[in-house]
């Protein structure tokens, strides 16, 4: 049976993240971006998952769920109560973003063509904009917190050629967004991994 945070306590973490916003702070549970060595050789008890375009750290004791195609994947905590959601989704977004495009306003563009709708609320725990393509593969970051009509939610999305994949969460959980964070920053996207919709969904990509 799932076990879900009471709705008093997670109304409160919601409002304490945007008051943090509000106020221009950041939170301090956000993690150290300074350069370090891949999580799944610097963190004990983290191991790395190989997907067909891409690969993470993860905790050694999550299940892990992945289709064939590499277009998803599902990652479950062995207990959903400590970190307050339910699982990690790992997804490419579905529309794609232009050369040079500002990735917060395409995301909220998405979010609006997506839902009908803005967020009711959107805060942003950090963005950063290469000058090129980084040795990950990724050329924009975007880490972003919300609450929509379907609760609270967080995502962090990799800007890899024309694709935006996404690492999310329906939480805003402190301990599962630092772990969500740990997930995004240790992602290598393949030498081969697909740029645009064209190249992800062609015949020859079906069946890796």
């Amino acid at each position: 049976m799932k076990v879900r945070r009471p709705f008093l306590l997670r109304w409160l973490w919601s409002i304490g993240v945007f008051c943090w916003f509000a106020a221009g702070c950041t939170p301090l549970w956000l993690p150290d971006r300074t350069a370090q060595p891949s999580l799944a050789t610097q963190m004990e008890g983290w191991a790395t998952f190989q997907a067909p375009f891409f690969s993470f750290a993860h905790p050694v004791d999550w299940k892990i769920e992945a289709s064939e195609k590499g277009d998803y994947v599902a990652l479950y905590p062995p207990d959903p109560s400590i970190l307050g959601g339910d699982k990690i989704e790992i997804a490419w977004m579905g529309y794609e973003i232009a050369e040079g495009q500002d990735l917060q306003q395409w995301y909220e563009m998405h979010h609006r063509a997506a839902h009908g709708e803005a967020p009711l609320q959107l805060g942003t725990l950090s963005h950063q904009k290469m000058a090129e393509e980084d040795e990950k593969g990724v050329w924009q970051r975007l880490h972003v917190a919300i609450i929509s009509e379907l609760g609270a939610a967080q995502a962090v999305m990799l800007a890899h050629g024309h694709l935006v994949l996404s690492i999310g969460a329906y939480t805003h959980d402190p301990d599962m967004t630092a772990t969500l964070a740990k997930i995004a920053d240790s992602l290598q996207f393949a030498p081969d991994a697909p740029r645009t919709f064209g190249a992800l969904h062609a015949p020859e990509r079906s069946s890796p």
